[in-house]
């Protein structure tokens, strides 16, 4: 995945925030950003209740274009403009 030059609090895969030496790590923040749209519904991001896909409601765990169409949706409205999103079996590959 390309860097873009977002930098911010980092979490683990379980979205705890990670402190080392009682300090918040902060680095670029790409995969977190990517995990947070893909997990949270609509609404859940309180500073764009518009972002997220709630991807762990989908039907059956079928990948589809409408699912796509919302991981696209959501990521650009983020300002991710250049995403490129392919699905391989149960597996999304999501290039920025």
């Amino acid at each position: 995945m390309a860097r873009t030059n977002r930098k911010d609090f980092l979490h683990d895969e379980t979205f705890d925030l990670i402190i080392i030496n009682g300090d918040f790590l902060v680095g670029y923040s790409d995969e977190n950003h990517l995990a947070a749209h893909l997990v949270l519904d609509k609404g859940h991001i309180r500073n764009n209740t518009e972002l997220g896909c709630g991807i762990l409601k989908e039907t059956n765990g079928i990948l589809d274009q409408r699912t796509r169409h919302n991981i696209l949706g959501s990521l650009k409205k983020d300002g991710y403009n250049d995403v490129k999103i392919t699905f391989n079996g149960d597996e999304i590959d999501i290039k920025i």
